[in-house]
């Protein structure tokens, strides 16, 4: 299941490259209100363009009109490259008509942007409570719900705010993508280096050293996932501890400590869930390919 994080001034990121590595693609907080520009904005965006999928959101606030926000939002972003749909985030509730708001803002911000279509985010109460059908199905939504399943068909699912991950000791928001209509229409991201290449290459000679230390094989150390990668993969469930573990959380979404526990379990079967494998929380064979199969060698399926 891939899957979004997104960030802002709150976050205090240590290592971009284990951020690059770990997600596939990154949100940033660009603005709120009318005035506010976050101060981690411009710099974060020089180090990630081009690295990996980006977007931006802006943080709505009843405190002043949607159409001036919408500028304050355009002009933040409007000279950086992105290929994730911009966002509105839409929360806060002493906004008294959201509908409203919504249809100013996205009319001022088309207009200026010359037609780049919008995200609209929110929890699933305010989506339910506040924001009436009509408005909420002329976006592709992104929805916050923590608890369980989304309720609104969502684009991306926001399935916890406090994630924990190896580039920063803060809580981090976590979503799983659920459908490519996040992206912005009629583009392509290219990784404009190799960088992020040779990171997975170093994790995946990583996990062969630890299935060569831990008597599952005598595996090529080549950052490959071939056949004798593929055979020594072990069984792994609640209660196993280590490398390997820990490499599992970091594609699942758990809390990368290198102990399956609860937590770990819980993330493993949601993983197993959205991608249609029985959800026993148990990294098996199936589960294992779904892990791996893009670092697989020719593109072969294990299952056949």
């Amino acid at each position: 299941m891939e899957k979004i994080i997104d960030i802002s001034n709150n976050n205090n990121i240590t290592d971009y490259e284990r951020l690059i590595l770990e997600n596939d693609g990154v949100i940033l907080k660009a603005t709120e209100g009318t005035t506010y520009i976050d101060g981690t904005v411009n710099d974060r965006y020089n180090k990630l363009s081009g690295r990996i999928p980006l977007g931006f959101y802006h943080f709505a606030r009843a405190t002043s009109e949607p159409e001036t926000q919408a500028e304050n939002f355009w002009n933040v972003i409007k000279d950086k490259n992105f290929t994730i749909k911009p966002v509105l985030d839409i929360e806060d509730i002493n906004i008294i008509d959201a509908n409203d708001f919504i249809k100013r803002f996205k009319a001022k911000f088309n207009k200026l942007s010359n037609g780049i279509p919008l995200m609209l985010y929110s929890y699933t109460n305010y989506f339910e409570t506040k924001i009436s059908g009509k408005i909420y199905e002329t976006f592709e939504i992104w929805e916050a719900n923590y608890g369980g399943q989304p309720k609104f068909n969502p684009t991306l699912h926001q399935y916890t705010e406090s994630g924990k991950t190896s580039y920063t000791s803060d809580n981090t928001d976590f979503s799983h993508i659920l459908s490519e209509n996040y992206l912005i229409a009629n583009t392509v991201f290219e990784i404009k280096n190799t960088d992020k290449d040779d990171i997975v290459t170093q994790e995946i000679k990583r996990l062969q050293r630890e299935l060569n230390c831990q008597g599952f094989g005598n595996i090529l150390i080549d950052g490959i996932v071939g056949q004798a990668t593929r055979n020594a993969l072990p069984l792994i469930k609640k209660g196993a501890i280590g490398e390997i573990t820990k490499f599992i959380q970091l594609r699942v979404g758990a809390s990368p400590d290198g102990i399956f526990g609860n937590d770990t379990e819980l993330s493993v079967k949601y993983f197993q869930r959205m991608n249609g494998l029985y959800d026993d929380g148990i990294v098996g064979k199936n589960t294992w390919y779904i892990l791996l199969k893009t670092f697989t060698k020719g593109g072969a399926n294990w299952l056949e």
